[in-house]
C-alpha cells in the first residue's frame, strides 16, 4: 500500500522495531529508525491529508507487538511531539501502564483505555454527547 506521505509504505517495507532485543542495540539519539519515524510524523503533521469532509488529519498511529518497544517509542517521542510539533501523544498497552501528554483540566483518569481513544477520536466517538468530557484539544500521535 502506498500513500503520498510514505507511513503506509514505510511500515511495510522496513522492518523496524522488530523485536525488544534489537532496540537495545543502539542508544535513542543514534537510532536510525527511531529518526526516521520522526521524520515521518512530523511530515504528516507538516502536511496533513484531508478526510472525508476535507478536515486535516494530523493523526497518526504507531503500532507493534511489543510493548516494550512501544514504551521506548513512546518515552522518545512523547516530548519531541509535544515541543517540536504540538502534538499530543499516548501510549494503550496491553500489559503494563496506558501514558499520555494530554491532560486537560477535568478529565478524569486521562489514562484510561476509553478516554484515550474518544480523545483520539473525537468526532468518530462522538465527544461532544459527553458531558464529563472536556471538549478542547486532541490525542494526535
Amino acid at each position: 500500500m502506498t500513500s503520498t506521505n510514505g507511513l503506509k509504505t514505510w511500515t511495510r517495507t522496513k522492518a523496524a522495531f522488530q523485536s525488544p532485543q534489537s532496540r537495545h542495540r543502539c542508544l535513542p539519539d543514534r537510532d536510525q529508525k527511531l529518526a526516521e519515524l520522526k521524520k515521518l510524523i512530523a511530515a504528516k503533521v507538516r502536511h496533513p491529508t484531508q478526510n472525508k469532509v476535507g478536515n486535516l488529519n494530523r493523526k497518526v498511529l504507531v503500532f507493534t507487538a511489543f510493548a516494550d518497544t512501544a514504551t521506548y517509542l513512546y518515552e522518545n517521542l512523547h516530548q519531541w511531539a509535544l515541543k517540536e510539533l504540538g502534538i499530543h501523544s499516548a501510549l494503550v498497552v496491553g500489559t503494563g501502564k496506558n501514558r499520555t501528554t494530554y491532560q486537560p483540566e477535568g478529565l478524569q483518569r486521562p489514562t484510561d483505555y476509553h478516554h484515550i481513544l474518544i480523545n483520539f477520536s473525537p468526532i468518530s466517538k462522538r465527544r461532544e454527547r459527553i458531558r464529563s468530557m472536556p471538549q478542547q484539544g486532541r490525542l494526535t500521535c
